[in-house]
């Protein structure tokens, strides 16, 4: 849910995800990786993540720990705060970008339904 990732607008992520930032100072409520997958934080099931924002300050530690754990990423960004830049994620197998507003419509569906 997103309210246990405190300050994030539109962000969607895997129940289970625990993610540590140095912004976060209160304890954290999000639930035991056991509960979305094995011991080990990896993922029994891999799910279709959408992340909007992937080229952000919070997606940059969100996105590796999504693909570590073996989902699927789909990030779309539109460069609009600062600028175009890359990240480490962006060759990996599972990654796929869309360059584009979150608030198209039509891109979204494009996303989600191909």
């Amino acid at each position: 849910s997103s309210d246990a990732l405190p300050g994030i607008g539109a962000f969607a992520c895997a129940k289970g995800l625990r993610i540590r930032s140095a912004m976060a100072s209160a304890p954290s409520r999000s639930r035991s990786p056991r509960r979305n997958g094995a011991a080990d934080g990896s993922a029994a099931r891999p799910k279709r993540i959408l992340v909007t924002g992937s080229h952000g300050f919070i997606s940059g530690y969100t996105i590796p720990v999504l693909l570590e754990q073996g989902h699927e990423v789909y990030g779309i960004d539109n460069f609009w705060k600062y600028g175009e830049i890359k990240r480490s994620f962006e060759n990996h197998p599972r990654f796929h970008f869309t360059r584009g507003d979150a608030k198209d419509v039509s891109v979204l569906r494009k996303i989600v339904f191909d």
